[in-house]
């Protein structure tokens, strides 16, 4: 077995557990599912164009951000196995956010229509996929909750918080965030300019609370 077929095979095992579906319901439309490697900085998405695929990101890291009229910015990340963005299922006619790697991505795209159909006759994907928007709309309420912080550091702290719980792993007593984190794409989150972001990282990093390696970060869950 070559090493693609492996992936690919991986994959759509991962894609039929994500979506709580027999894979043998998944197997008659292999030929419209797609799996992909992409390089950091890569665009999976545009915002504006037809929104008639979902992705699974099996590995690595993505941001998704949103631009409105007034030129306001939002911004999220996801890390692997996520599936996104499961708010344009059954209305969104275009995409409402651009998707970008982070880091080098391996994605399985999925046409829309599929997991509508899924979810339409199908229990437990239809559970599964209420589930997965409950989680993504709960938070980004979190997020925007972080961005009302009383002050700039706050503002920081927040989003390192809501970073840690949401694309970091679990060490017990830490999050650890691999290979992504840079202060610019912390202030661009937190909305607070670099120069803050870092001098609230340095304090903190003085405090050992929060722990630079490159792009590596550890982050105390006692912040």
């Amino acid at each position: 077995m070559s090493r693609t077929t492996e992936t690919f095979q991986s994959s759509i095992q991962e894609l039929s557990k994500m979506l709580e579906v027999p894979s043998g319901l998944i197997v008659p439309h292999l030929s419209e599912i797609y799996v992909r490697n992409y390089e950091k900085g890569q665009v999976i998405y545009y915002q504006g164009s037809e929104a008639d695929s979902i992705y699974l990101l099996i590995e690595g890291y993505v941001s998704r951000e949103r631009l409105n009229e007034n030129g306001d910015d939002y911004l999220m990340l996801n890390r692997g196995h996520t599936l996104f963005p499961i708010s344009h299922l059954f209305e969104q006619e275009h995409y409402e956010e651009t998707c970008t790697a982070l880091t080098d991505a391996l994605i399985v795209r999925v046409p829309k229509n599929l997991i509508e159909y899924l979810s339409k006759n199908n229990e437990d994907t239809f559970v599964k996929i209420f589930t997965l928007l409950r989680q993504e709309q709960q938070i980004s309420i979190n997020r925007n909750m972080a961005l009302m912080g009383r002050n700039a550091e706050q503002k920081v702290i927040n989003t390192l918080r809501i970073l840690g719980e949401t694309i970091g792993n679990d060490q017990g007593a830490y999050y650890e965030i691999d290979k992504v984190m840079t202060v610019t794409l912390l202030s661009a989150l937190a909305g607070v300019s670099r120069e803050k972001a870092s001098h609230v990282v340095r304090g903190l990093s003085n405090n050992n609370l929060v722990l630079k390696n490159y792009q590596t970060w550890t982050i105390s869950k006692s912040i």
